[in-house]
């Protein structure tokens, strides 16, 4: 691999968790807003399970997606997993439209953990940057991870 090729597939891996936590930044502060709107629970458990959602799916998935990665290569998975990160944040959207109360909560719900699926990919972009970088380069490859990480919540 020469390295304008790296440096290519370095900025994808960038922008891929840019827009991973792009996603989750932007989503975050409006699902308080939404279960208060949506939600008929005021002990607020349903509140707290919609925003752990998201997390507790990155969690229990992040080992799987490296095990797929391993597999199938890190390129395919990262891709299916931002295909997976538009379309459930896309339904977000849609499911604040529809007028039935429960089935929006039930939405909110279905995208939260969808998310939360879909950017479990991250440990993939970091294993990618193990993949790709050398012993003396590898922390200016994980730097860059972090940058995105970074970058992606704070714009979000």
């Amino acid at each position: 691999m020469t390295d304008s090729s790296r440096t290519g597939s370095r900025l994808v891996i960038f922008l891929v968790v840019f827009i991973d936590l792009l996603g989750f930044g932007l989503v975050l502060p409006l699902l308080p807003v939404y279960a208060d709107t949506y939600s008929t629970d005021s002990s607020g458990i349903q509140l707290g399970l919609l925003m752990a959602s998201f997390s507790v799916m990155q969690f229990i998935f992040a080992p799987i997606w490296g095990k797929l990665s391993d597999r199938f290569g890190r390129r395919p998975i990262l891709m299916v997993g931002l295909a997976g990160s538009v379309f459930f944040y896309a339904l977000f959207g849609f499911a604040t439209m529809i007028e039935n109360q429960q089935l929006t909560m039930v939405l909110l719900f279905v995208t939260r953990i969808g998310a939360g699926i879909a950017g479990a990919t991250i440990s993939t972009a970091q294993a990618y940057i193990a993949d790709t970088t050398t012993r003396e380069t590898r922390s200016k490859g994980m730097a860059l991870i972090g940058m995105a990480f970074g970058a992606g919540f704070t714009f979000g």
